[in-house]
């Protein structure tokens, strides 16, 4: 049972190894039988992302891409994750200090696909300009920041942002979490959309 992942980064893999082993038996999938393939898989987004729009845009199409590939090579994932993170900003009349970070994941499988998301935390300022002037990604930026090297392949800038109480990888497996609801409640979201389907 293979699940394909279109990432390679460390926490975004370990995310979906972490999420689907937990729900397996709530999937019906054997825990044991379990096949992860983390794959490079396009975006179609900048690497950057700005806004909700190319987050989830973003994560589609890393899954899609992932689940192609697989089947290029001649397998069938049961499931495809594409993630994404990046900032978004509400306001219409945007400021350095109205951009939010966040995680987004897309799964595909079943014939369906669904989108979850993690929670955000307000970006400083500084980083914000620093991001928008320099065209650069904020993994980049957020070394600088803290200092530190590959922030990204850890805690992420979750992690610098939170002083550590939320992580990267776990800010993936809240939105991979939300992305599966459907498909352990299947119950719910499908008796309530044949529901629609018949009143429409």
């Amino acid at each position: 049972m293979i699940i394909a992942i279109g990432s390679t980064r460390a926490p975004k893999v370990q995310a979906v190894e972490t999420v689907f082993r937990q729900l397996a038996p709530e999937l019906e999938l054997e825990p044991e039988a379990l096949e992860f393939r983390s794959l490079s898989a396009s975006s179609g987004v900048s690497e950057m992302p700005m806004s909700l729009q190319a987050l989830m845009t973003g994560a589609r199409n890393r899954a899609m891409h992932a689940q192609q590939l697989l089947r290029e090579a001649g397998r069938e994932p049961a499931f495809a994750v594409g993630l994404e993170g990046g900032l978004f900003s509400v306001s219409p009349e945007t400021s350095h200090s109205d951009y939010f970070l966040q995680s987004w994941v897309y799964v595909f499988g079943r014939g369906r696909g669904y989108f979850g998301c993690s929670a955000a935390v307000p970006v400083p300022a500084p980083i914000v300009r620093a991001v928008l002037e320099h065209r650069a990604e904020l993994g980049v930026i957020i070394d600088e920041y803290a200092n530190q090297k590959n922030v990204r392949d850890k805690g992420g800038a979750f992690e610098v942002f939170t002083r550590g109480r939320v992580v990267r990888q776990a800010s993936y497996e809240i939105a991979l979490i939300c992305a599966l609801a459907p498909f352990y409640n299947a119950g719910l979201y499908l008796n309530h959309q044949d529901d629609a389907m018949e009143h429409d």
